[in-house]
């Protein structure tokens, strides 16, 4: 079961890089759980934030997490520029599908279209998806 989750987690990564406003922002710099010490803005960290996982033996898991995506920028940075490129990160997954190997499709749909929290080095917005795969 670990490996499809790391399957899921890597491939959620890979459908918020597949838009291009958005991957080309944050120059790729999406990272699982936290980002490295003294990062570039601006960045986007994503990490689950709720988990349910149903398994019966022989069966495909049943998967449903939440992802929170946050996007920062640095003070000096433009808020309309970083609400331009995560409603496109939000117009990108809503709806979105992939494969999951053994377990049939995902689906991804938006909770929560963007909060902005301003922090005294950098400005924070969060989102909130809901991926739902298996039988």
């Amino acid at each position: 079961m670990a490996r499809g989750i790391l399957e899921i987690d890597k491939k959620f990564r890979l459908q918020c890089l597949g838009n291009i406003l958005f991957s080309g922002y944050i120059t790729n710099r999406l990272f699982l759980n936290k980002a490295n010490t003294n990062p570039t803005y601006p960045l986007a960290v994503y990490q689950v934030v709720n988990d349910d996982i149903e398994s019966t033996f022989g069966d495909p898991a049943r998967f449903q997490r939440i992802y929170q995506v946050d996007t920062y920028a640095r003070t000096t940075q433009s808020t309309t520029t970083l609400f331009s490129k995560t409603d496109a990160l939000l117009n990108h997954l809503h709806k979105s599908t992939f494969t999951v190997t053994d377990n049939g499709v995902a689906h991804i749909r938006a909770l929560e279209s963007g909060q902005l929290f301003n922090e005294s080095e950098f400005k924070r917005v969060t989102q909130r998806f809901l991926l739902q795969c298996g039988a």
